[in-house]
């Protein structure tokens, strides 16, 4: 088995590299200081499309392979961990649940923002009595007639105060009787979404 990086691998190391030290390094200090991201930084990372890194060019994606994903993550990361994290949730279970299991109409609807950052999206399945425990979900969400009515409170969401487009884990019974646990896409604009306070770090 051949574990070295081919042309391609090492032209995406050498240019996230690049990219952060030029770019990221000057500014980073200051997002765990002030407890603030900078947009201006999503606009840059958005031009050399590190949100939609394995996800289709059809959908403005970079169609880049695993290794070359992980590859950017651990040079972004070695200049900046919350902008790692960032990134590697909004591409890991952000989009890539939407674009694996996604209809394709919500592929349509979502994938195209989210991969040039127009959009970021987050995760969300952490609860203040239930922790990360799936068998704990209070969350519920309920089939009115035809629409689905959602209650319940997350903690801890990652990318919650700036994300657009949040996947998250949720109980749910349906007219006909079904019941059980799923993920769903909630919109940060949609009736009754709210974010609460941002928590110190420790």
């Amino acid at each position: 088995m051949n574990f070295e990086l081919t042309e391609q691998q090492k032209l995406v190391r050498r240019s996230v590299r690049e990219f952060a030290q030029s770019v990221l390094a000057p500014v980073a200090p200051n997002f765990d200081r002030e407890a603030k991201y900078s947009w201006d930084i999503v606009k840059e990372l958005s031009k050399i499309n590190l949100f939609g890194i394995q996800l289709p060019e059809k959908y403005g994606g970079a169609d880049l392979d695993s290794l070359s994903y992980a590859i950017t993550i651990e040079e972004i990361s070695r200049i900046c961990a919350s902008t790692g994290l960032m990134l590697s949730v909004h591409n890991s279970v952000g989009a890539y649940p939407i674009y694996n299991w996604g209809t394709e109409e919500q592929k349509e609807k979502y994938l195209p923002d989210i991969a040039t950052g127009k959009k970021i999206s987050g995760f969300s399945w952490t609860e203040p009595n239930a922790g990360s425990d799936a068998q704990g979900i209070e969350c519920i969400m309920v089939q009115e007639g035809n629409e689905f009515v959602l209650n319940g409170s997350k903690i801890f969401v990652t990318n919650g105060s700036i994300g657009s487009v949040i996947l998250i884990g949720t109980r749910y019974k349906t007219n006909d009787g079904q019941k059980g646990i799923a993920t769903i896409i909630l919109e940060k604009d949609m009736e009754g979404y709210e974010i609460g306070q941002p928590e110190d770090k420790m």
